[in-house]
């Protein structure tokens, strides 16, 4: 009984280890590791003995009035590198985290490299006379620039605003978001807005380039606020500046520290999969779409799986919530810099003949506000010594009661 007893619970022990460290070496800090993915990749692959990294993001979250944690991970790296039970749910893991990527590649709206401006057709059916216009850039190493649009709404009907592109910034650029300022906090003014012909001048083309027409089939997301689908984005063909048809922007009163508007996203709601007791907790289940408060942003949700454990998050309380880390950072980064999200995790395989010296050079690297777990030490100090497991304490009381009974 002692044998079989303290066996399982010597197993239990490793197991709780790999759960909290599912990869040889975890990396985490309150703050951002760095300004992107790859910038955190290639700065930690550049430590000797380091074979891969999968960066994460890990986030506070809040569905109605549950409070919950979303994490960010490569859905397809962190697999190959992570420990990961099969029985932590009911579906195959290789199904379940397949359908965290989105249906459509996440996109972007590139402009080319030459391009001096952005320039674009609105018609303000009912807005606000406060109202000021915003286009969202995004650059190649991740950070956002939000440029002022400038023109003429006085006249009824369309009118043409543009933003002159900074030159000394380095491509490649994106478009991110359009945006519609009103100075309030965050009851505003409903409004409509129809828009057409986005698309920057190059010295190469007369005419610009045109990015989108809205001819094609919806790539654009309304920015949520307070938790309300309030906000609607469609393609309408009752008016347009050029073509058939333009995007008709509708909104409530609800904003998001003044800002409404709509992000440039073709994949549509972020898939995700919930922890049991987040959907039991929020009434909710595979298929189903919420809003969800995540750090500074409210996102559309879709469930795509439920999965009782994963690694390094709390199935108790308020559960948790598992996203892939490129399609999350593509609905949370739209508002403006100050409010992206960076990675602030990062999971290592590392090589076993020199694991110890790269703990020891990471720690080096990242600073003291920054923490290294390390699983390698921890299971073979569980493996060589089995009493440090507080698995076979109990067995010294149990063992004399049994014998005893015996």
């Amino acid at each position: 009984l002692s044998n079989t007893v303290g066996s399982t619970l010597n197993r239990s022990e490793v197991d709780q280890a790999l759960y909290e460290t599912p990869s040889d070496i975890v990396v985490s800090g309150s703050g951002s590791l760095s300004r992107n993915q790859e910038k955190l990749r290639s700065d930690y692959e550049s430590v000797s003995g380091v074979k891969s990294v999968s960066p994460a993001i890990r986030q506070a979250a809040s569905i109605n009035t549950v409070s919950t944690e979303i994490l960010g991970v490569e859905s397809e790296e962190f697999f190959n590198l992570a420990w990961y039970r099969q029985d932590f749910s009911s579906s195959e893991t290789s199904d379940l985290f397949t359908n965290l990527k989105p249906d459509n590649l996440i996109e972007t709206l590139n402009i080319p490299n030459d391009s001096v401006s952005v320039g674009l057709w609105l018609n303000p059916i009912e807005i606000s006379p406060f109202t000021s216009f915003f286009v969202v850039i995004g650059y190649g190493d991740g950070s956002l620039h939000t440029l002022p649009l400038v023109g003429n709404l006085d006249r009824p009907g369309w009118n043409f605003m543009r933003a002159d592109i900074p030159q000394n910034i380095n491509p490649p650029l994106h478009i991110v978001a359009f945006q519609v300022y009103e100075p309030t906090l965050a009851q505003g003014t409903p409004g409509q807005i129809l828009i057409d012909g986005i698309h920057v001048t190059s010295p190469r083309v007369a005419g610009g380039i045109l990015l989108e027409g809205f001819e094609n089939d919806l790539s654009w997301n309304p920015i949520e606020t307070l938790g309300q689908e309030s906000h609607s984005i469609r393609i309408v063909s009752s008016d347009s500046y050029q073509g058939k048809h333009s995007g008709l922007l509708t909104f409530g009163n609800q904003t998001d520290r003044g800002l409404r508007g709509i992000y440039y996203n073709p994949s549509g709601p972020l898939p995700v999969v919930f922890s049991s007791n987040l959907a039991s907790m929020s009434k909710t289940s595979v298929g189903d779409r919420t809003i969800a408060r995540v750090a500074n942003r409210w996102i559309l949700l879709e469930i795509v799986g439920i999965v009782d454990y994963f690694p390094t998050v709390n199935p108790t309380g308020g559960g948790f919530i598992i996203a892939d880390i490129n399609a999350l950072l593509a609905h949370t980064n739209v508002l403006m810099e100050s409010y992206s999200a960076k990675p602030n995790a990062a999971f290592i395989e590392s090589d076993e003949l020199s694991h110890a010296d790269t703990v020891k050079a990471l720690k080096e690297l990242v600073g003291r506000d920054i923490e290294v777990r390390d699983v390698v030490s921890k299971l073979n100090s569980i493996r060589l010594d089995p009493f440090v497991s507080a698995g076979w304490k109990p067995m010294q009381i149990i063992a004399p009661i049994i014998g005893t009974l015996a």
